[in-house]
């Protein structure tokens, strides 16, 4: 399902949304039906329409948000390919439309921490490859760890017992991430795969202050110039 925003950024749920019935795209309302979403992704399109609603009443704007059910079965690569289709399509409707580079956020969830550290937030880059030469990234962490979140951002280089920096391949399926297929397609944006955890998602007061904490971070991408620089396809 897909909902046009207004601004340069993409909010994308992989996991949390409604089954496609590929061919004819089959949209049902954002905000019926109970998912059997896997518990470490439950709550993320919840998230994500909370982002939205928030962008609309606080800042009259509204990203643009995907949502689709990829789960492990006969069915996967057919409607992962068709998430992605989408996903390429927004983004290219949004270059049409103005010369700023659009963010996506690709919104996971996680059960339990890494081994590297205990975290309520992981930013996924690729290890920076999808943000470029921006800082958009630390920035980011920094003005959650502002709001009491712990935030892991990879660096450019691979640590021991790191997890979910946008780099896991479900072998079985060769199911891509969204920021591979990104890479690979070469799609003119900047991602950020948004792992939460579920101990924020679980925290009434604290998934509020994460929602407001991203509606603002959004809101500030669209007016900044880091929207229309260090593009990280245009090396």
């Amino acid at each position: 399902m897909e909902i046009e925003g207004t601004i340069p950024a993409v909010l994308t749920i992989p996991h949390d949304g409604f089954a496609t019935a590929v061919g004819p795209i089959q949209f049902i309302s954002f905000r019926s039906h109970v998912s059997n979403t896997r518990p470490g992704d439950r709550e993320t399109k919840e998230i994500g329409r909370q982002i939205r609603d928030y962008c609309v009443s606080t800042w009259h704007s509204s990203p643009s948000v995907i949502t689709e059910k990829i789960q492990r079965d006969c069915r996967t690569l057919e409607i992962q390919r068709h998430f992605e289709d989408v996903v390429e399509s927004r983004i290219k409707a949004i270059n049409r439309m103005t010369d700023k580079i659009p963010f996506v956020f690709d919104l996971h969830g996680f059960m339990k921490s890494p081994p590297i550290g205990a975290f309520d937030i992981i930013l996924g880059t690729l290890h920076r490859q999808s943000v470029g030469h921006s800082q958009v990234d630390r920035i980011l962490a920094d003005r959650l760890s502002a709001l009491d979140f712990r935030v892991y951002v990879p660096t450019h280089e691979t640590q021991v017992d790191e997890k979910y920096t946008g780099e896991e391949l479900a072998k079985k399926q060769l199911i891509l991430p969204l920021l591979q297929t990104i890479a690979l397609r070469r799609l003119p944006v900047i991602a950020i795969q948004l792992e939460i955890a579920y101990q924020v998602r679980a925290n009434t007061s604290r998934n509020h202050r994460l929602v407001q904490g991203l509606g603002d971070f959004i809101h500030w991408y669209s007016q900044s110039n880091m929207a229309t620089i260090h593009h990280p396809t245009s090396e």
